[in-house]
C-alpha cells in the first residue's frame, strides 16, 4: 500500500503538469489566427518560422502576398443556389464542416481564395425518427481543393443538370 501511495505521488502530477500545457499561438502574417478555422493554400506560404521561447511557443505564417486574400463562408455560399437556404433562412440552423473540420464560430472562418471549393447540404428534415427542432438542422459540408474537380452530371428522369458548380 505504501509503495502505491508512492507510485501516485510520484506520477500524478507528472501527469497533470504534462496535460497543462496550451497549444501554440498561430501568427498569420503578424495577426493572430485559430489554425482550426483558417485554410491556407500551401503554395501561398512564403515561410514558417517556430519560436519556441516562452511557455507555449510561437508559429509564424508568412505568405508570399503581404495582404493574405480569403473569403468567408457568406462569401463563398452567395456563389451557390443554397445561400438562401443556408444563410437567408433564419429558422434552419446551419452545421458548418470544412474538410472535415466542424467550424464553431462562422465568422471566424477562412478560405484562401486559391482553393476551388465545393458545397454540400445534408438536410436532417427527412429522418422522421428525429424530433422537429433537429429536422431545422442542415449540415453544409465544404470540401476544399487544389486542383479543379471534374464536373459531376446528374440525370434525373429525362433531365440532365450539372449540379456541380466550381467555385473559384
Amino acid at each position: 500500500m505504501k509503495k502505491l501511495a508512492f507510485l501516485l505521488l510520484i506520477f500524478v502530477p507528472n501527469l497533470l503538469s504534462g496535460q497543462s500545457k496550451s497549444h501554440p499561438k498561430f501568427l498569420l502574417n503578424s495577426q493572430i489566427i485559430s489554425f482550426d478555422s483558417v485554410f491556407i493554400y500551401p503554395k501561398n506560404i512564403d515561410s514558417v518560422y517556430v519560436n519556441k521561447d516562452g511557455s507555449d511557443g510561437q508559429i509564424f505564417i508568412r505568405t508570399k502576398d503581404r495582404v493574405w486574400k480569403y473569403r468567408t463562408i457568406d462569401e463563398l455560399l452567395k456563389a451557390t443556389p443554397f445561400y438562401s437556404q443556408v444563410i437567408l433562412d433564419k429558422s434552419i440552423t446551419p452545421i458548418f464542416y470544412i474538410d472535415g473540420n466542424l467550424i464553431i464560430k462562422k465568422t471566424d472562418a477562412k478560405i484562401d481564395y486559391s482553393y476551388f471549393a465545393s458545397v454540400t447540404l445534408k438536410k436532417l428534415s427527412e429522418f422522421k425518427s428525429l424530433k422537429k427542432p433537429c429536422r431545422k438542422i442542415i449540415i453544409v459540408e465544404i470540401s476544399l481543393s487544389e486542383t479543379k474537380p471534374e464536373p459531376k452530371i446528374y440525370i434525373r428522369g429525362n433531365i440532365i443538370e450539372d449540379y456541380f458548380k466550381t467555385i473559384k
